[in-house]
């Protein structure tokens, strides 16, 4: 095959990342109770498929290895947005989220150039497109190495920092939330998440703003204008993406909760991404009536919480965050379990 076949698979890749979310993410502690299998054999195996396309001699063979890659990509942003809540406290998610979010665009950048590199290797046994994928592979498995050297399973067990800096670092992000993680799976919180109308507020708006991309995706070759002025148009929305993750991070507490409602929260994604093609739904703009009215639901929750406490508690108060560590509990608390939580608007 002297170049990669032209038909896309990328629904065939939301597919597998939309069933892997429900066997890969909901069990995510269990996985983080393996630090070598999480952070050493996901990663190795993702490369190994990587590299697998570059054999690809027909259109199976290549969307075989996307369903796969898809499988196993499926944990990293769930994954990227629990380890964002163990570090850092509500008021930084926003941020925090944006930053890792970036690399998603840094990548694209560093890949183009990758792949206009890998145009000039010509006259050897293989095509120029199969050596990007062995270039991309090679990356993927090194990164591997560095992350099982510095990344940590919590705070609680960071080389880099001393005795007193884990504590102070696992206990400051969950001032609040009374989160804290743990690798034992709690039904009663997977019911809450289930049963909780933020979860599907969250659903259904992620699903609709990801329809387009399945649209984009399917519109003819031939217009490269449209295509590309669509792709444009489908940027300007990217902000809500890490957004909606900071919300999760910051107004979900319960490591199992979190986690569930992550699932369900990657499953709207990929939800829009097949669904794309095949409606598309109109826009709610101006006036954005779901995001107000759970903005307006949220409000009312908190407070409601303040009337029964007798208490006015500012959930973006820096004071809040700078609460003593001395009167935290090692618990793991979902955000309707906890009282003094607060919901982030």
């Amino acid at each position: 095959m002297a170049s990669p076949p032209d038909t896309k698979p990328e629904v065939a890749d939301e597919k597998a990342i939309s069933v892997m979310e429900q066997d890969d993410d909901l069990p995510i502690s269990n996985i983080e109770e393996q630090p070598l299998f999480r952070r050493i054999d996901l990663h190795l195996i993702w490369a190994v498929v990587l590299g697998c396309h570059a054999a690809s001699e027909n259109f199976a063979a290549l969307c075989s290895g996307r369903v796969l890659l898809g499988a196993f990509e499926a944990i990293i942003s769930p994954g990227f947005t629990l380890i964002t809540g163990l570090w850092y406290e509500p008021s930084e998610h926003a941020k925090r989220h944006s930053l890792w979010f970036v690399g998603n665009a840094v990548g694209s950048l560093i890949g183009s150039l990758n792949a206009y590199g890998c145009t000039f290797v010509t006259g050897g046994p293989l095509a120029p497109w199969r050596w990007l994928f062995i270039v991309l592979s090679i990356i993927t498995a090194g990164w591997a190495v560095v992350l099982y050297i510095w990344l940590p399973d919590t705070p609680a067990t960071a080389r880099f920092l001393n005795p007193a800096q884990r504590v102070w670092a696992m206990q400051r992000p969950q001032v609040a939330q009374r989160s804290f993680k743990t690798n034992k799976w709690s039904n009663a919180q997977l019911l809450e998440a289930m049963m909780d109308p933020k979860t599907w507020f969250q659903f259904f708006v992620i699903t609709t703003v990801f329809l387009s991309n399945g649209v984009i995706v399917n519109l003819p070759s031939t217009n490269s204008a449209g295509r590309y002025i669509g792709l444009i148009l489908c940027a300007s929305c990217a902000n809500v993406f890490p957004m909606m993750l900071s919300l999760i991070s910051s107004n979900v507490a319960g490591f199992t909760k979190k986690s569930t409602v992550n699932a369900v929260f990657f499953l709207g994604y990929c939800a829009g991404n097949i669904a794309g093609p095949q409606f598309f739904i109109p826009t709610e703009a101006p006036k954005y009536k779901t995001a107000f009215t759970a903005l307006q639901y949220l409000a009312w929750e908190n407070s409601r919480r303040d009337k029964a406490q007798g208490e006015y508690i500012d959930a973006e108060s820096p004071e809040r965050d700078a609460m003593p560590g001395a009167v935290m509990e090692t618990t793991d608390q979902t955000d309707f379990e906890n009282n003094n939580f607060r919901y982030y608007l």
